[in-house]
């Protein structure tokens, strides 16, 4: 026999051993089995999860009515046809679904494309998820009839379903539906309190635009013409740092329009607004030291002003700098010099500068007198309505230019 070879009664014990092992080993694994959680088995009955707790409602003016509350189904469709009198309660946007984003990408890339009823259906598709910025882009086609027929009720429905969730573009086109009429009944008083909702929570761009609207009135009248009002949105974006209404506010003060004048007041809030780069706000500093406007007359610091606002774009810097060489005030005099920045103001259809090269060529002041080269540029500024250039375009045509003619 093999010296390694097992016998068969050796062979036996090794192998009762292992089989002692093994159900030790099982009472062990028995023992310890309520301390592991197993994953339930695909047809195990599910426990319904526990309802989430009801969210304390508060008497606000801007309660839902029942009938306009939002539906079980959730954000992703309409509650029903009517709409709220009043902004309903602000409530947290959903969470974009991974898919509504897919389906967002696909409706801009096909209405980019100008395949609106592409564009129609993943937006379609993306609202239904309750994607608010979705919803309103499928009521903005509903209204324009982009894919689909005009139907302002449908478009309201889904404005309304992105109100309910605080958006405030949705809070905005309800208010202007109810300006015009369109797909609801003419209400001012609804119209303004959505508008005013919008503003109060959405852009300074927005409290901007309906200050605008009280204070210059609106072609529909809505809102009313509202003084107050209007000077308190403008305050309130120009607080916010809108550069545009910091720029508004200060021209009002510099020329006392609809509040008392004040240069002091007027050049703080151009100064926020020029130091946001704002064009406009650079060049009305500039002037300021031109004229003397609550300032020492300082002509350095006017054409210090000027060259920052030609750098931004204004076209108005560029002729206010022309004025400074052509009078010689705090530089040399200089003809050429005025020239060049007039007509880099007219290449931006600056109708006083256009005025000025038509006079420059029909006087010969500076340059070759050219009767035809006047009647162009007075031509340009007389497109824009300007009197002065029609007048002096007139009188051109009257002193026997053929040019003019």
């Amino acid at each position: 026999m093999p010296r390694h070879s097992l016998t068969p009664l050796g062979n036996s014990w090794f192998q009762l051993a292992a089989l002692a092992l093994v159900i030790s080993g099982l009472f062990l694994i028995i023992d310890f089995a309520p301390k592991i959680t197993l994953p339930r088995s695909r047809t195990a009955h599910r426990t319904a999860p526990a309802p989430a707790p009801q969210a304390k409602t508060h008497p606000t003016r801007h309660a839902l009515p029942p009938e306009h509350a939002p539906s079980r189904a959730g954000a992703g469709a309409p509650a029903s046809t009517a709409h709220s009198p009043i902004p309903q309660k602000r409530t947290p946007p959903r969470p974009l679904h991974e898919s509504a984003a897919a389906e967002l990408a696909r409706a801009k890339g096909a209405f980019n494309r100008r395949d609106y009823p592409a564009a129609l259906h993943w937006y379609r598709k993306a609202a239904a998820r309750g994607s608010a910025k979705a919803q309103v882009k499928l009521a903005y086609m509903y209204e324009e009839g982009w894919g689909t027929s005009m139907d302002y009720p449908r478009a309201l429905q889904w404005f309304s379903a992105a109100a309910r969730q605080g958006n405030t573009d949705a809070q905005w086109a309800i208010g202007e539906a109810y300006c015009s009429g369109n797909g609801v009944e003419k209400n001012q008083t609804t119209a303004t309190a959505w508008l005013e909702d919008a503003a109060a929570h959405g852009s300074p761009n927005r409290q901007r635009t309906l200050a605008y609207a009280y204070l210059d009135g609106t072609a529909t009248n809505c809102p009313v013409k509202n003084l107050s009002r209007g000077l308190y949105w403008l305050r309130r974006a120009a607080a916010d740092g809108d550069a545009l209404s910091q720029s508004a506010l200060a021209s009002m003060y510099a020329h006392g329009k609809w509040v008392a004048q004040n240069y002091r007041t007027a050049f703080s809030w151009y100064h926020k607004a020029a130091a946001q780069g704002d064009p406009h706000s650079e060049d009305a500093i500039g002037l300021m030291y031109l004229n003397g406007d609550g300032r020492p007359t300082d002509y350095g610091k006017a054409m210090h002003w000027f060259k920052l606002a030609v750098g931004d774009g204004s076209a108005e810097g560029a002729y206010h700098m022309a004025v400074l060489y052509e009078k010689g005030l705090g530089v040399a005099r200089s003809k050429g010099k005025a020239r060049f920045w007039l007509r880099i103001a007219a290449e931006q259809d600056n109708a006083q500068a256009e005025i000025s090269l038509g006079h420059m060529y029909q006087t010969g002041e500076g340059v070759a007198a050219n009767c035809a080269t006047a009647a162009k540029w007075y031509q340009k500024a007389a497109v824009q309505n300007d009197a002065t250039a029609e007048s002096a375009l007139r009188q051109l045509k009257a002193s026997g230019c053929r040019a003019a003619h």
